[in-house]
């Protein structure tokens, strides 16, 4: 099945990293089911928000720095282009239903092959994408690696970032 962005979609893509862009482009070739570009470029106002509403471990202030009633968690890569967030789309519409997440995930891996650009996945945020045989058996091993280390697994499946050495 052949699928296209929408016009939101491209100009979400208009303001991430070209190489993010270049990816997500080739991915959609290969995706099973049409995904839609939620998030990209995000202000610091924006990030702000998103961590408000827990929707992010990162508040878009430098980690310690402290500005009025808030202790900096840290910049998301949304802030420097270099992340995108994307919604499955299934039979009844836009969709979180983990299921359709991961062959979407492998044709984001299938594409960061080809053009040689390592991200990194909000399924499993230790592991460059590409060094992933099964995306989802590793985001299980990644949740039962971070609940080993008394840590709260955050999983964010519609969630790439360009790795650090990628950039």
């Amino acid at each position: 099945m052949s699928f296209r962005y929408g016009k939101r979609s491209i100009q979400i893509l208009s303001t991430v990293d070209h190489q993010m862009a270049k990816v997500a482009q080739t991915a959609l070739t290969y995706t099973p089911y049409d995904i839609a570009i939620i998030s990209g470029l995000r202000t610091d106002e924006e990030q702000l928000k998103i961590y408000r509403n827990n929707k992010s471990k990162l508040n878009g202030i430098p980690k310690g720095l402290r500005i009025g009633n808030f202790t900096g968690t840290g910049i998301s890569m949304h802030q420097k282009r270099l992340a995108i967030d994307f919604m499955a789309y299934g039979p009844d519409g836009g969709t979180w239903v983990h299921e359709y997440y991961f062959p979407i995930i492998e044709a984001f891996q299938r594409a960061c092959i080809e053009h040689k650009v390592e991200m990194i996945w909000g399924g499993c945020w230790d592991k460059p994408l590409t060094r992933i045989n099964d995306v989802k058996k590793e985001s299980q091993r990644y949740t039962r690696r971070m609940l080993a280390l008394n840590k709260k697994p955050f999983l964010d499946l519609g969630h790439l970032q360009l790795e650090r050495r990628s950039q």
